[in-house]
């Protein structure tokens, strides 16, 4: 569920940053997974724009990334290989590169310092990855918003678009498909195109239109509830 959540915000993220200089964080790394390494999921790095990323790899975190093309590649930061690179470079010291390396708080004693390093120019030991290799995002719920609308994976160009207004077919039900939430008539619970989202691509969002309207109690949602096109 973290990691689709982080998905989701991260393109909104960057959506609003618009590529402008600046850093963004991902940090979503429950333990546990021995695939992930023995502290936790590796971080990567790309740019979009001038907006310097920095995340986690595990599970869907990046898989938005790669549905939306922001970036077609990263680069695979190895926490040993930096710290040992930054002591030699006189950047950190012996002891506490030594520390970082086992330390469980990642975010706080790795992540700063990789960000000064990579703004500074310093040109960090780093291998490429392709966006190929990550997960693709399956079509769910990633957020229910306050007003319990719910937003989905799901963009315009994902589904089936003959005759607007139509309906799209779904485990959910048949849901009147619009293109602005304005349009949705009162008490109606409908699919249309969201605000979350990146450039022209938005995701679908799911809501019961009115004031005590929620499409979360209306059909009973919740986060990474699956949503199949039928």
């Amino acid at each position: 569920i973290a990691t689709i959540e982080a998905a989701g915000n991260l393109v909104d993220v960057l959506d609003a940053s618009e590529g402008r200089k600046g850093v963004v964080v991902v940090n979503v790394a429950p333990r546990g997974n021995k695939r992930d390494g023995l502290n936790g999921t590796s971080f990567c790095y790309f740019y979009h724009g001038n907006t310097l990323v920095i995340s986690t790899l595990g599970g869907y975190t990046l898989s938005l990334v790669r549905k939306f093309e922001i970036t077609k590649r990263v680069r695979l930061l190895d926490i040993k290989k930096v710290l040992e690179f930054a002591f030699k470079k006189n950047l950190i010291n012996k002891d506490l590169a030594k520390y970082i390396t086992t330390t469980q708080f990642r975010s706080f004693d790795f992540i700063p310092r990789v960000c000064k390093w990579l703004l500074g120019g310093v040109n960090v030991p780093s291998s490429n990855l392709t966006m190929e290799q990550f997960n693709n995002v399956p079509f769910c719920i990633w957020c229910i918003d306050a007003f319990g609308n719910a937003k989905t994976t799901l963009s315009k160009e994902d589904l089936p678009l003959k005759v607007v207004p139509f309906k799209v077919k779904t485990n959910l039900g048949d849901l009147p498909f619009y293109e602005r939430l304005k349009d949705v008539p009162k008490g109606e619970t409908a699919i249309y195109i969201g605000s979350s989202g990146i450039g022209n691509t938005r995701f679908l969002e799911i809501a019961t239109q009115g004031i005590s309207g929620s499409a979360a109690k209306t059909l009973s949602l919740k986060v990474v509830d699956t949503i199949e096109i039928k």
